[in-house]
Order: C-alpha cells, then structure tokens, then sequence
C-alpha cells in the first residue's frame, strides 16, 4: 500500500489540476471564448510536461495564476502575437536549449540522466509551434518558457 505522504501528493495533484481544468471550461464558455482558452491551456501545458519550468507550492495560489496565465494568454496573444511569432519563437528556443528541463525533479520519475530526451522533446514542440503559425500557440511557449528561467545570483556569480 502506497504511503500516506504519496497519496496525499497524488490526491493533491489531480485535485488542483481538475480544478483548473473545470474552472478554465467554466471562463471560457462564460466569456465565450472556449476555443482560444483551450488551446492556450493545452499549448502551455503540453511544453511544460516536458520543459518544467516554476512551480507553486500553494494550490490555491496555483490555481489562480494558472487561471490568470491561460486567460491572458488567449486574449493578449490576439493582438500581439502575429506581429511577434518570430521573436516569441526565437526566445522560446533560446530559453528550452538553455534552461529546459527545469525543476522537474522532484515531478517526474524519470532518472535524472534521461533529462536530455525531455529537452529533445521541447525543442520539438516549440518547432512544431512556430510551423504551427498560430499565434495563441507562439504565446503559449513563450510565456512558458520564460517559467524556466532559474537563475540565483551568490557571491557576485550566477549559479544554478
């Protein structure tokens, strides 16, 4: 039998992301934008299984900058977005090669030397984005990729 601590993560896990879930369908059929929200959702979510990038401990605070992310995205990349997919393409690559994977440790159960794959993976989905053309997808990476950034300045030096 799975320890208390295991199913208590697991059990936290899949509650703070349906409850995401169900509050994105719930944002966007109510501003009847559905189809943008979810694509921005799936987007983000789809580079940052394998990119990782920065978590929030707190579920009630994941949650809402989740919301916040997901929605912004949807609207915003509307109007930027299209004059910008080279650049948010460009600094998306730049960010996975450098930085991705990021901080999944302690998220994922793959041994730590196979990490490089995961990387592989991102730069293929962040290519497969700027093909893509589509701007809600180009924003979606680039705000996730920007997540990866983790640098901690010590001593005057950069270290991670």
């Amino acid at each position: 039998m799975p320890e208390k601590d295991v199913i208590t993560y697991s059990l936290k896990f899949i509650l703070t992301n349906l409850i995401t879930f169900l509050l994105i369908l719930l944002i966007g059929i109510t501003t009847d934008n559905l189809y943008n929200i979810l694509l921005s959702a799936l987007s983000f979510s789809l580079l940052r299984v394998f990119s990782g990038g920065f978590h929030i401990n707190n579920p009630d605070l994941c949650i809402a900058s989740s919301l916040i992310i997901v929605y912004s995205i949807s609207n915003i990349s509307q109007f930027t977005a299209s004059n910008y997919n080279l650049f948010f393409g460009l600094v998306s690559l730049i960010l996975v090669i450098i930085f991705a994977p990021s901080r999944i440790e302690e998220h994922s159960i793959i041994n730590k030397n196979k990490h490089y794959i995961f990387k592989i993976i991102s730069i293929m989905i962040i290519i497969i984005g700027f093909l893509s053309k589509n701007e809600i997808i180009q924003f979606s990476f680039f705000i996730q990729s920007l997540t990866l950034i983790h640098l901690r300045l010590k001593g005057g030096e950069i270290n991670e």
